[in-house]
């Protein structure tokens, strides 16, 4: 009876049908079998050994609804889809390009070369990084800008300072790691033409996680630096992520915004389980608030222990 009982909750189960996968050198998000959103897995007679695998959908809670026109939640360890709403839709990500534009300078680019600020960089749109023209900053300075300023006039820094073509590095990079919907033409994301999918720039952040030069930025709430040459003595740059250590185990991340993006967001945050849920929101009016939603659905919504 117990038996049966077992089979009978897995099948209604559809996330059970995922494939196993790869560990995330081999991108464990794109090479996923997507549950079908309207009918349950078929899955085979199971033998009395076999033990479900947590997270397990807990139908006590209703499902999800949510305003992104893209969403994911994703959990990186079970290698399992918990939500998803239009995954594949190509879409502008915004600053979300910064990600693969660290990923990138970084293999470049040493952390304490001394970069020159120069007038095209500060004349970037949308600038909000307070750099002046002249002004002397270290690349991992600049990175702090980038990632949690989400700074544009330090995107255009780095680019004219990468040794080669940084954008065709970034472009190959992607296509590298199999991520075919992904595409940027410039290094901070203002082009409504950098586009990608709400699991291919899932599938990037894993990829940050992953890397010790890039993931500290993402896990930085606030930091100051003193300026040489700049228009402060000082810069005091405040993550974006406003949902970073907080109660949501939010402990990584990237925002963007623009005006045909929307409000963008990708997130690390631990389960109560400690797995790490990739967590993701294109194209939504509030992506502080969409993002949260996804979050505490997930922890609710699922059995963890």
């Amino acid at each position: 009876m117990t038996q049966l009982l077992v089979v009978l909750f897995l099948t209604a189960n559809p996330l059970l049908g995922l494939a196993t996968q790869n560990a995330f050198d081999n991108s464990p998000i794109k090479n996923a079998t997507l549950p079908a959103s309207s009918q349950a897995a078929i899955l085979p007679i199971l033998s009395s050994k076999v033990e479900p695998i947590l997270p397990l959908r807990n139908y006590n809670f209703a499902d999800l609804e949510t305003t992104a026109k893209s969403a994911l939640i994703y959990d990186l360890n079970a290698k399992k889809i918990l939500f998803s709403k239009d995954i594949f839709s190509r879409l502008p990500l915004a600053s979300l390009t910064k990600l693969t534009t660290v990923i990138v300078a970084s293999r470049k680019i040493p952390l304490e070369q001394e970069i020159i600020i120069s007038k095209q960089a500060v004349d970037t749109p949308s600038t909000i990084g307070n750099l002046n023209v002249g002004e002397k900053i270290t690349f991992k300075n600049l990175l702090y800008l980038l990632l949690l300023e989400s700074s544009n006039d330090a995107a255009t820094a780095i680019a004219e300072n990468y040794p080669g073509d940084l954008i065709g590095d970034m472009n190959k990079q992607v296509k590298a790691w199999g991520l075919k919907d992904t595409f940027f033409e410039d290094p901070h994301g203002l082009s409504p033409n950098n586009k990608t999918t709400a699991w291919e720039i899932g599938s990037i952040l894993a990829k940050a996680l992953e890397n010790p030069e890039v993931l500290p930025y993402l896990e930085t709430l606030e930091i100051e630096f003193p300026s040489n040459g700049g228009i402060y003595a000082t810069h005091h740059v405040t993550n974006t992520n406003k949902l970073l250590k907080g109660d949501l185990g939010v402990f990584a991340g990237k925002t963007g915004y623009t005006e045909e993006a929307g409000e963008c967001m990708t997130v690390a945050a631990k389960a109560p389980n400690g797995d790490v849920l990739i967590v993701t929101v294109l194209n939504t009016l509030d992506r502080i608030a969409e993002t949260e939603k996804l979050i505490l659905w997930a922890r609710q919504a699922y059995i963890w222990r």
